[in-house]
């Protein structure tokens, strides 16, 4: 019987929180589509800018790495 509770009460917990989940999604402000579209295109130029700085640094690293291998 204590067993038929425990599930009844973990069933009606499991209710609660995504009636919960529920209500706090639609207090989401969503971006409209060209505020999005600029972070997108934000993250991606960043992405490509450290890229090729780390690109940059492995041939630097590379040729001093070789240059000290040939003395």
């Amino acid at each position: 019987m204590a067993e038929r509770a425990a599930k009844a009460k973990e069933k009606k917990d499991l209710k609660q929180i995504f009636k919960n989940l529920k209500s706090e999604f639609k207090k989401i402000v969503w971006l409209d589509r060209p505020a999005w579209f600029r972070r997108v295109v934000v993250v991606i130029l960043t992405a490509v800018v450290i890229a090729v700085i780390i690109a940059l640094l492995d041939i630097v690293i590379k040729y001093g790495v070789n240059l000290l291998v040939a003395l």
